[in-house]
């Protein structure tokens, strides 16, 4: 062990200290870097997100936008008519990656690491409304939304053919 880890690991502790006595974590954190400015702590071993990228480069149907919506679409139109758009994107993306999962054999707790990804994805799009783009026509399934007059313009245009959708949802 080089002097830079035995100063992170006497970090990792001190941070650890300090993280439970004044912000109540009671489980470890490792130091990922520190400067004069500020300390970055992980919650997961050394190593993760780069076995992370390489399970997410197996599942390229979470990521291809054509899929996406085309998936989001399929599940919308199975579902009520009143489910929420998020929900519908969010139950689509579950069963691509529990799809993904079967095609390439792989142990629930691998697809955990990705399905939380999902799952904050999710919680950003309630807080936002939903994606612009994917969903701007639709923010009920089967319930159409149009720009009012009343909506805002998006910064540097003006009228309601350059209404930004996220103001009209």
């Amino acid at each position: 062990m080089d002097e830079q880890d035995t100063d992170l690991t006497s970090l990792d502790a001190s941070v650890s200290r300090w993280l439970e006595r004044e912000v109540g974590v009671d489980r470890p954190r490792r130091v990922v870097r520190a400067d004069d400015e500020e300390i970055l702590v992980s919650k997961f071993e050394a190593g993760f997100a780069a076995q992370l990228h390489r399970l997410l480069d197996e599942v390229p149907e979470l990521f291809d936008g054509a899929r996406v919506i085309e998936r989001y679409q399929n599940a919308a139109a199975e579902l009520p008519a009143d489910t929420p758009r998020v929900d519908a994107w969010h139950a689509a993306m579950h069963e691509a990656l529990r799809m993904a999962g079967q095609r390439l054999e792989l142990d629930d707790s691998r697809l955990a690491e990705v399905r939380v990804g999902v799952d904050s994805v999710r919680a950003v799009l309630e807080a936002c409304k939903g994606p612009a783009i994917l969903f701007r026509e639709n923010p009920r399934w089967r319930r159409e939304c149009r720009p009012t007059e009343t909506s805002s313009p998006p910064r540097g245009g003006s009228g309601p053919s350059s209404v930004d959708p996220i103001t009209t949802l």
